[in-house]
């Protein structure tokens, strides 16, 4: 689990904030996009559906389909809507007022109850500062750190952080909601004060993290570079491979005591990755926003 807990600290945070640097190009126009919201609308409505479908399927039963609420993972594809429709108001902001209003929000709001699955607004809150960061975010900001010598000091902090994890496991299991940011904090049965300094620390932890990559980030192109374009249609059908894996119980198949089961989603992932990565696959996942652009 150390492992899991680990990769949760950065892995959204790091998704979202992509997902900000590359907002840029949609408000070129100044105003929302219509035509990119609906993408965003088809996408995230077919792929909740067919989650749902297979979910009934296996648990043998039907259940109460609520398209507008959501805590598995289309959440994403709803979020990126309301990110992109309040975009316009962090875009007439500069970057210190910006960043600002986004920690404020990311970090206050939870402490409403009302934070939720609904329009999956716990998480559209909670990794809003992410967002904008990335959406303020300019390439010559880390160029001049992608030097050999910061190297050393980042791999330094990405295992000072996978020391604490190990060393603090009773600790992160305990406040484990914290990274998945789907509730509001009354979900972490902490004080008032705590709540705050976890969250700051978590935010402060997940920068840190994604500082250290964007700085380890290789600038030449590799033979498999062409994955970085296409990880939208990695994204939908990572989570449909993940639901029939469990309906079918095919993780039986593996000895959970031994590094088989490791060895084997380890092979398993690299085969989903390069497999839905593929060209074909990627277009398909992308038609919702050619035809609402037409």
């Amino acid at each position: 689990m150390a492992s899991v807990y680990y990769i949760y600290i950065f892995h959204m945070p790091a998704f979202v904030f992509v997902s900000g640097v590359f907002s840029k190009k949609y408000m070129e126009k100044g105003a929302p996009q219509l035509n990119k919201l609906a993408g965003y609308f088809i996408l995230y409505t077919i792929y909740k559906t067919v989650l749902w479908l297979l979910f009934c399927y296996y648990q043998g039963q039907a259940f109460k389909f609520d398209l507008l609420s959501e805590g598995s993972a289309p959440w994403y594809l709803l979020a990126m809507i309301i990110w992109l429709l309040i975009l316009p108001v962090f875009a007439k902001l500069n970057f210190t007022s910006g960043i600002i209003l986004a920690l404020f929000i990311g970090i206050f709001l939870p402490f409403s109850d009302s934070l939720g699955i609904f329009l999956s607004m716990s998480r559209v809150v909670i990794f809003l500062p992410f967002f904008i960061g990335g959406y303020y975010f300019k390439f010559e900001y880390i160029e001049k750190f992608q030097k050999s010598i910061y190297k050393i000091p980042v791999l330094i902090i990405l295992v000072l952080v996978a020391i604490f994890v190990i060393t603090n496991m009773d600790f992160i299991t305990r406040y484990s909601s914290l990274l998945y940011a789907d509730h509001s904090y009354a979900f972490l049965h902490t004080s008032v004060g705590n709540a705050l300094l976890l969250k700051i620390g978590w935010y402060f932890m997940a920068s840190l993290m994604l500082l250290a990559l964007l700085i380890l980030c290789p600038k030449r192109k590799f033979c498999f570079s062409y994955i970085g374009s296409r990880t939208l249609s990695i994204y939908i059908f990572h989570r449909l491979i993940r639901e029939v894996f469990e309906g079918e119980y095919l993780y039986r198949y593996f000895d959970s005591s031994s590094f088989l089961l490791l060895g084997g989603c380890m092979i398993i992932s690299l085969l989903i990755v390069f497999l839905f990565s593929g060209r074909r696959l990627a277009q398909l996942v992308n038609l919702p926003f050619r035809i609402t652009k037409k």
